[in-house]
Order: structure tokens, then C-alpha cells, then sequence
């Protein structure tokens, strides 16, 4: 059995407030990170005071994107505000890290 190595995901820390303002901003950068990421991103969410739906449709835009392009976007750490709006939304297991990959 040949093992194929996990593609390594691009560690990135959001802070501050995620709203639609700082959503279209962070946009670009995150894409542009997204493009040049071997296997995806790993958002580390923990210093995100706010996040409203525009941040969220941020989320799923970057998710969607990664799908296409055969990779992936995962949600290390968060905020419990941050957590509740995406268990409101039904999209926290959208971001849920691989399992397998912390054996690896």
C-alpha cells in the first residue's frame, strides 16, 4: 500500500471583526493566499471579536473556491460567537480539520 502524503494546509490568523466592510477587504488577500497554498488554509479564528453573515459568506465563497481547485479550508480555533454563527448556519462541518491529518 502506498501512502500519498496530506498536501500541507497554509496556516492564517484573522483578527478584529469580520463584517461586510472588513469582508470585502480580507477578500482578495484570502483568495490570493488561497491560490498560492499547496493543499488550502487553516484559519485560525481565535482573535475574531465579531463575525456577521457577511463573514460567513466570505467563508463559504473561500470553501467553494478550494473545492474547485482540489483543496480545502479548515477552521483551527475560534471564538465561541464565531462558532455559534456558524452552528446557526449549519456550516461549522464545511471547515471541520481532516482527522487523518493529525496522525500524520
Amino acid at each position: 500500500m502506498t501512502r500519498v502524503p496530506l498536501q500541507r494546509l497554509t496556516p492564517i490568523v484573522v483578527h478584529g471583526e469580520l463584517d461586510i466592510r472588513t469582508a470585502n477587504e480580507l477578500r482578495p488577500d484570502l483568495l490570493r493566499a488561497l491560490a498560492h497554498s499547496q493543499g488550502g488554509l487553516d484559519l485560525d479564528l481565535s482573535a475574531l471579536t465579531f463575525c456577521d453573515c457577511s463573514g460567513v459568506n466570505l467563508l463559504l465563497a473561500l470553501h467553494q473556491y478550494a473545492r474547485e481547485e482540489g483543496k480545502r479550508i479548515t477552521i483551527s480555533s475560534a471564538q465561541p460567537a464565531v462558532e455559534r454563527i456558524l452552528d446557526l448556519t449549519c456550516t461549522r462541518a464545511l471547515f471541520m480539520p481532516d482527522p487523518s491529518s493529525a496522525a500524520a
